[in-house]
């Protein structure tokens, strides 16, 4: 199959051997097209996804990649638009541009696990989202990165190389994550972390935990599990309040994997019950539900008092002895 990527408006193209790379800044005005030059259309096996403000579209039969720089950067909505176009088997042309309707990452509809693109729209997408187009039933799929089957699965292989998801197998080893030692300090000791590596990962990789980087090592990709320890202040997900979640990838010079999350249950006082089931979280001598109550507990100050803080005030005195709501 030989294929051809032209610049439909200036004219200017490039046939692509097998195993070609292409890098062609993306300009407002401009229609990029990826051909097989037997059919005259899109090849079957195209994927596209978007990395940063880069447009990735690749054919894996000819080992193919083109990278639209600043698709997302010199382009923009409105009057500078840039635009790739895809044939579809239906007719229409799919286009995705800057504007338009949006690629939702993790979108998902029965059995495919991504979200139905259809033909003869326009689409722009977010970063980490991506297409493919199957020439099946479904005439164009979208997801993100088509990773939204895979975001946990611990192998296989993405778009434009990238590693596939790694798991996280254990936080904390399995107990619950204390956040405050029994004379109401910080703990600064990190959380371990054991994370279970993609097959494709390789030495060189990075793994990086709730922002803890790790340079993989041909021992790492050996044992395949890596333990990464993360500071107790880096909870991913401020709307889970009584987990502490983890959120991992493996990145190489292609791009970064599917997300792996995981979470443990936090224990904020460190008294032996999980926040989750405990009624006075930072132990102040408050219950959680007086202090999450608009009219309930006050420091002095009258600023309302946290329920994951045993001195919301910071002035070495508990809640309890400041609360001024009379209960």
């Amino acid at each position: 199959m030989s294929l051809y990527f032209s610049e439909v408006t200036t004219g200017r193209g490039v046939t692509l051997d097998p195993h070609a790379r292409v890098t062609v800044k993306a300009k407002p005005g401009e229609r990029f097209h990826l051909i097989d030059q037997a059919t005259g259309k899109t090849p079957e096996d195209v994927k596209t996804h978007r990395q940063d403000d880069k447009l990735f579209i690749q054919s894996e039969k000819d080992d193919v990649e083109v990278i639209l720089e600043d698709f997302w950067g010199e382009c923009k909505p409105g009057s500078e638009q840039c635009y790739a176009i895809f044939d579809t088997p239906d007719g229409p042309q799919a286009i995705v541009t800057q504007d338009g309707n949006i690629i939702i990452e993790g979108a998902v509809i029965p059995q495919s696990g991504v979200e139905l693109m259809l033909a003869g729209e326009v689409y722009t997408m977010p970063i980490g989202a991506g297409a493919v187009v199957p020439w099946g039933p479904l005439a164009f799929l979208v997801g993100a990165g088509l990773l939204v089957a895979t975001t946990s699965s611990g192998g296989g292989s993405s778009p434009a190389n990238v590693p596939g998801a790694p798991t996280v197998e254990s936080i904390n080893d399995g107990k619950p994550v204390e956040l405050y030692d029994e004379d109401h300090q910080f703990i600064r000791d990190p959380v371990p972390v054991e994370v279970k590596l993609p097959e494709d990962a390789k030495a060189g990789d990075t793994l990086t935990v709730n922002g803890v980087e790790r340079p993989l090592t041909k021992d790492d990709i050996d044992a395949g599990k890596v333990t990464v320890e993360v500071p107790r202040e880096s909870d991913q997900n401020p709307d889970t309040p009584d987990d502490f979640d983890v959120v991992a990838t493996v990145t190489n010079e292609n791009g970064d994997s599917p997300k792996a999350t995981g979470n443990a249950p936090l224990d904020t006082d460190g008294d032996g019950t999980p926040d989750a089931d405990d009624l006075d979280d930072d132990g102040d001598g408050i219950s959680d539900a007086d202090e999450t109550d608009p009219n309930g507990s006050k420091n002095p100050d009258g600023t309302p008092t946290d329920p994951k803080k045993w001195d919301t005030d910071g002035d070495g005195k508990s809640d309890g002895d400041n609360d001024t709501d009379g209960d």
